[in-house]
């Protein structure tokens, strides 16, 4: 009989489509394959060789909140047919939603004996405050869901050593599997070389991961006339934040802001430049690390363990401390622009010994 695995996203999130329809590519090797998403997957996931079923409309906070109310009709019900159809062998939460707790306890019902697996990107914030008021109310809803939702999982698969110790913090007393395997990706390095120009700023932001350092160095660079190219690529709002860039760093900034960024944009960003800023305060670890190491880009970032366990200090990128100054960050500059090429071929043998696509059967055999 042939074996059914349901990857689950409910939650809109583009950065990671890459990484759980990779996890469908390899699992539709033993068997059937079915997704479970937001409606706004829809245009990342076209050349998707498997079932989909668009369950939820989840972008924004509010869509969330709708796809509560409405979530019997939405999700419960369809679930339920689809799981009776093609009974759940395995099923993989990829990231936080409302209904993963009622999905998971459907998938139970119907398949006591399957595997239920989470995949959790950050599994515990200790210092929530770093992030802003807001964004701690929303880091503390998601714990509380996900301790909802572990009730039904027997297996949880962390991203790093780093995530497993702050996982076993918050969930001592959890008894299924863990397991620590790093975010896989497709080796799509750009063919041809492209001349390195930008120092750039990829990804989502938020108070933890702030715009303002990087207008800061910026204007920094602007003022002192270095001849530096930025660039900024991402999908949130930053019309407030930009008013703080000076009329002279304006003109060496070049923007890449819209609501649906492809990973072809986002790769020929990584690729063009010499590094990329993660100015993390706090973080588990970055989805970043993978797509830059890839295409050979060295990394400068704060020295926190869930950075500095991939980056290694001017060896594939460059760690600053806590507290740092655009003096830091600019001595970090000239250090990668003037040993990029080493700093670049030691990045690049990390993605290919860490993050490669290729490396799924040492990572995933037990499936």
């Amino acid at each position: 009989m042939e074996r059914t695995s349901y990857i689950t996203s409910l939650k809109y999130s583009p950065g990671l489509a890459k990484e759980f329809s990779l996890f469908g590519t390899n699992v539709a090797k033993k068997g059937r394959v079915d997704y479970l998403v937001s409606k706004s997957y829809g245009w990342l996931l076209k050349k998707a060789n498997a079932e989909i079923h668009y369950l939820t409309k989840s972008d924004k906070v509010r869509d969330a909140i709708v796809d509560v109310l409405l979530m019997r009709w939405r999700i419960v019900e369809p679930i339920r047919r689809i799981f009776q159809k093609h009974k759940p062998d395995f099923i993989l939460f990829y990231n936080s939603h409302p209904a993963n707790s009622i999905i998971a306890r459907i998938a139970a019902e119907e398949m006591p004996n399957g595997t239920r697996a989470v995949y959790l990107h950050e599994p515990y914030v200790p210092d929530k405050k770093s992030y802003g008021r807001l964004r701690t109310v929303y880091i503390i809803l998601n714990e509380w869901l996900q301790t909802r939702a572990l009730k039904y999982i027997n297996c949880v698969i962390v991203p790093s050593p780093y995530a497993k110790k702050l996982f076993g913090i918050r969930y001592p007393k959890y008894k299924g599997e863990t397991k620590v395997v790093p975010i896989l990706l497709s080796d799509k390095r750009l063919a041809e070389k492209r001349p390195r120009r930008y120092i750039s700023l990829i990804g989502n932001l938020n108070e933890s991961r702030g715009l303002e350092e990087f207008i800061a160095l910026i204007n920094y660079s602007a003022n002192r006339g270095l001849s530096w190219q930025f660039k900024l690529v991402t999908r949130a709002k930053i019309t407030k934040k930009m008013r703080k860039l000076s009329i002279y760093g304006n003109a060496i900034l070049s923007v890449v802001n819209k609501r649906n960024i492809s990973d072809a944009e986002i790769a020929e960003a990584v690729a063009e430049s010499y590094a990329v800023f993660l100015p993390h305060k706090q973080a588990t670890q970055s989805g970043n690390i993978p797509v830059c190491f890839m295409q050979g880009t060295p990394i400068i970032a704060r020295n926190i363990p869930g950075l500095s366990q991939h980056i290694r200090h001017k060896y594939n990128g460059y760690l600053l401390p806590m507290n740092f100054m655009e003096s830091d960050t600019s001595e970090a500059v000239h250090f990668i622009k003037e040993n990029i090429e080493q700093l670049s071929y030691n990045a690049r043998r990390d993605y290919e010994k860490i993050f490669d696509e290729r490396n799924w059967q040492k990572y995933y055999s037990w499936l």
